[in-house]
């Protein structure tokens, strides 16, 4: 029987991650509501907020509130920055940046804390990383995908018990020598019952992340759904649920966004996939229950992702009802050569994309935002790359403002995707296209960053496409973030700044380093003198 002492459940959010925006640790939140319902306490740990994230681990992990945590669930939102490259110039091939050597000794000091079968991993990074990770980090236990059922399920066993026990599911790895790793490939035979079993109420927010969140000026997650049912051969988010895509109730999001509106918040990011995944249908029922939020709240700004396709005019029209400008939500296009498409290289066809772009210049929308990732699939050559910019000039020229492009030169290859079974199994033939920071061999398990990127190198390819005109535009794919480690060390220093000022703390010796680390002539030295002054 269990302790009349509720057990408590250490929620660590580990990610290094440095892009100019925070971004909350919503799966954690999420999971604090399944560990509550199941009866057990929450503490939280935002190591990498702390000027030293290890020992606020350890603090956590210490003496805090009279005991050890009885379980840890570390959430790895990425292995790595996820970015190829930023331009055309830069040192190397690319500049992906690993954040396995700042998370490993989180890892460490946890199982040190309460032993590997009470430490378990779980977040994007694992779902990219798949047993590999594991093994890199020392650990265990993992849970790929969404995983509120499983962690309900487990805790209310730690709460009975007093030992975690976890369901035979293929979400959960083990690495127990009695039985071996899960694999990541396994496929779930029946579809599994939804993920979202604890809606109740809204989940509980970290309260320094949401208003951390809200000062940095961050769109705040409210998750919409689970999956993908695309076949898109350099992802690997459609086989945490066997290419199933799970919901959740249109009236528990809806509870969710007015939440966060009586909290103040204004930005908020509908997360899932893409919101008209696998069809249209869901997506209009939430957009219907979302209708008197919104209306209640004139301030408010919604935010989704889109795929291609279902993508028609009641739809549309439902997001416009909202006040959502179709013009202003981002396109997942994949790429845009016919038979790059054919082949797994995005989520629909060209005619799909075509007749999008059509309805949206007879609706009068002024231009589309796409993203397309070039270089990325085995079959790619300078032909396809220009069969693509060629569709791309004439989708521009069809709306009024035309087509905004933001274009990936290579994809990583992370060790659980359709791209990253290819490099392994093909390695000699696709050796030559793959490149890393230091321009040694790939890592073998792929867990360190390997772009792969055909036909040429990253800033052969990019500069190549930056050549075409687009009256849109095109932009590199999220070139926003920290280019060099000094930059993203004044990244974290503002963020320091931020979170101290949300604790209503002093924040004058964050500021004073946060100067320190802005070089001569940066304009920002201004803003942070004023702060100080």
């Amino acid at each position: 029987m269990g302790s009349d002492v509720p057990p408590v459940v250490l929620l660590v959010y580990a990610n290094p991650a440095q892009t100019g925006v925070f971004v909350p640790p919503y799966g954690l939140e999420r999971l604090a509501a399944a560990v509550l319902a199941a009866g057990a306490r929450v503490r939280w740990c935002l190591p990498f907020l702390e000027p030293d994230p290890l020992a606020a681990l350890d603090g956590a992990l210490g003496a805090a509130e009279g005991q050890r945590p009885d379980l840890v669930l570390l959430s790895l939102r990425n292995l790595d920055d996820g970015l190829v490259v930023r331009g055309e110039l830069g040192p190397g091939d690319i500049e992906t940046r690993s954040y396995l050597v700042e998370v490993a000794p989180l890892a460490a000091a946890a199982v040190a804390a309460v032993g590997r079968e009470r430490v378990v991993l779980g977040g994007g990074g694992l779902g990219a990383g798949g047993p590999a990770l594991l093994r890199r980090l020392g650990l265990r236990l993992g849970v790929r995908g969404p995983a509120e059922d499983l962690v309900l399920a487990a805790v209310g066993a730690l709460v009975r018990e007093g030992a975690p026990r976890w369901p035979a599911d293929p979400r959960v790895l083990d690495l127990a020598p009695e039985t071996g790793p899960s694999a990541p490939e396994t496929r779930l035979r029946a579809p599994p019952a939804s993920p979202f079993v604890v809606e109740v109420a809204p989940p509980p927010r970290n309260p320094e992340a949401l208003a951390l969140a809200r000062r940095s000026g961050a769109y705040v997650p409210v998750q919409i759904s689970a999956g993908c049912d695309r076949r898109c051969h350099f992802c690997v988010e459609a086989s945490f649920l066997d290419r199933r895509v799970a919901w959740r109730a249109p009236r528990a999001v809806a509870a969710e966004v007015q939440d966060l509106v009586d909290r103040g918040v204004t930005h908020i990011f509908l997360a899932g996939s893409e919101l008209n995944l696998p069809t249209a249908g869901p997506a209009l029922a939430l957009l219907r229950a979302l209708r008197p939020v919104v209306e209640r709240a004139p301030a408010l700004h919604l935010l989704a992702f889109l795929q291609p396709a279902p993508l028609g005019d009641a739809l549309l029209d439902a997001l416009e009802a909202l006040g959502m400008d179709p013009a202003e939500l981002p396109v997942e296009l994949g790429h845009l050569s016919p038979r790059i498409l054919r082949a797994g290289g995005g989520p629909a066809n060209l005619g799909h994309i075509e007749a999008l772009v059509d309805r949206f210049a007879a609706r009068g929308h002024r231009r589309l935002l796409g993203s397309v990732l070039l270089g990325a699939h085995p079959l790619e050559t300078w032909e396809t790359v220009d069969e693509a910019l060629s569709v791309a000039r004439d989708l521009d020229e069809r709306l009024p403002e035309g087509l905004s492009l933001a274009v990936a030169a290579g994809a990583r290859v992370y060790p659980t995707s359709p791209l990253g079974c290819a490099v392994r199994e093909r390695a000699s033939e696709l050796a030559p296209h793959l490149y890393t920071v230091d321009g040694g061999p790939p890592d073998p398990d792929l867990l360190e960053p390997v772009v792969f990127c055909r036909p040429g190198p990253p800033r052969a390819l990019l500069r190549h496409v930056l050549r075409t005109e687009l009256r849109g535009g095109i932009t590199t794919m999220n070139g926003e973030g920290p280019a060099t480690p000094s930059e993203a060390r004044i990244a974290a220093l503002r963020e320091q700044v931020l979170l101290r000022g949300v604790r209503g703390e002093d924040a004058r010796e964050a500021l004073e380093a946060l100067l320190c680390a802005l070089p001569e002539g940066d304009v920002r030295r201004k803003e942070v003198l004023a702060a100080l002054g």
